[in-house]
């Protein structure tokens, strides 16, 4: 039983620590170090949890064949391109299809133990916990420097890897604040964490998101303190400090086009479709420097990378599961089964958007948005049922 307790304890802290990397005095290499052995953790002993003895040995996977089977057709076509070429990405790729797999593994032994609400709460209350913290950081010192960005301070990136994966991964978090925490307090900080750090894609996309949550309550009372304190809040933000209306770049007079607003995804988009155009079905990977390899779009990218199967794998099981989830939806009929399907609808729907206008959400960084692959493997499996946890 304490094995099985410490498995679900550390399945919620590696959700909870997944999108931090850094924090001022403490070295990435201290986080990556925990994360790495929490992972691993996981790995053994969801093995170990999810044999079924009376059958022999048979690993339970949420999906299984409509899920392993576009996963290792997504590998092997990394594989080949790693057999062909020297990209050092190749090796980023194979191993986030691998950590994939194992994650969704270890996910359907929360789903047979009925502890998914408890992982919830606990990696809910832990990045929770470092969103505020950030914020009080990011006001007080702005100007840390990211150890793994020399070029970008704290307020630049929060606590994640790059300039704009914190505000994306955090947001994945926001839909489940009403059903698990139901402070509004606590999402206007995600959102204002969010806003120093200039990550607009994920700021938009938590505040569109979050209004199907408040209709859903049926709360007019909160309704309307939450739509009265964000106008506020965001308001006095920016009269605070307008030059964030030009770090957002929606209001950006100086920008020729819609390339420039962009900040040259446009471009990005067409040096995308001329390489596919090239080589269509094997991708571009195998050659050292190629045209399109930035593409700002997850789905794209692969197939600029490795072809069109890598694409239609990638993409299949993404649209897969959201037409599973909306389904769901649909024939629920408990109020609070409909609920829980429409906040794990929009975290899936925000992954997709969030994939569209950037280059390595959800697939090439699998660690950062691990929740995402968290409620994945919740939809995709026959079998977790609202009905059986305690919320």
């Amino acid at each position: 039983m304490l094995k099985k307790n410490s498995f679900f304890i550390a399945f919620g802290i590696y959700l909870g620590i997944s999108p931090i990397y850094w924090m001022p005095f403490i070295p990435p290499i201290i986080f990556t170090t925990i994360k790495f052995s929490l992972f691993i953790y996981l790995c053994i002993f969801s093995i170990i949890l999810n044999v079924k003895t009376d059958e022999g040995l048979k690993i339970s996977l949420p999906g299984k064949q409509f899920i392993l089977i576009p996963l290792i057709a997504m590998f092997l076509m990394v594989l080949i391109s790693a057999l062909l070429g020297s990209n050092a990405d190749h090796i980023n790729a194979m191993a986030n299809c691998i950590q994939i797999i194992f994650f969704l593994i270890a996910t359907e032994v929360v789903i047979k133990y009925y502890k998914v609400f408890y992982v919830l709460k606990l990696s809910l209350s832990i990045i929770s916990f470092f969103v505020i913290l950030s914020v009080l950081l990011m006001l007080v010192t702005p100007l840390s420097i990211s150890p793994i960005n020399d070029n970008l301070y704290l307020i630049n990136t929060g606590f994640g890897g790059l300039r704009t994966s914190w505000a994306p991964a955090i947001g994945l978090f926001t839909p489940f604040l009403f059903m698990i925490s139901g402070s509004v307090t606590v999402f206007l900080i995600y959102l204002f964490s969010q806003l120093l750090t200039g990550g607009r894609a994920g700021f938009f996309l938590s505040t569109l998101f979050f209004m199907p949550l408040l209709y859903i309550e049926k709360n007019r009372r909160l309704n309307v303190r939450f739509i009265v304190v964000s106008i506020f809040i965001i308001s006095a933000f920016f009269i605070y400090n307008p030059d964030y209306f030009l770090e957002f770049r929606v209001f950006d007079k100086s920008a020729d086009s819609l390339d420039d607003l962009s900040s040259g995804r446009i471009g990005l988009l067409k040096d995308a479709i001329f390489s596919i155009s090239e080589s269509p079905f094997l991708g571009n990977a195998t050659e050292p420097y190629f045209i399109g390899q930035s593409v700002h779009n997850v789905f794209l990218k692969g197939w600029v990378y490795y072809g069109f199967l890598y694409f239609l794998s990638s993409i299949s099981i993404v649209i897969y599961i959201i037409f599973i989830n909306f389904k769901r939806i649909v024939y629920s009929k408990k109020q609070v089964e409909k609920k829980f399907y429409i906040i794990l609808f929009l975290v899936l729907i925000y992954g997709f958007f969030i994939g569209m206008v950037e280059p390595s959400i959800i697939f090439g960084n699998f660690t950062n948005f691990s929740i995402w692959w968290f409620v994945f493997g919740l939809v995709a499996s026959n079998n977790f049922k609202i009905t059986n946890e305690v919320i």
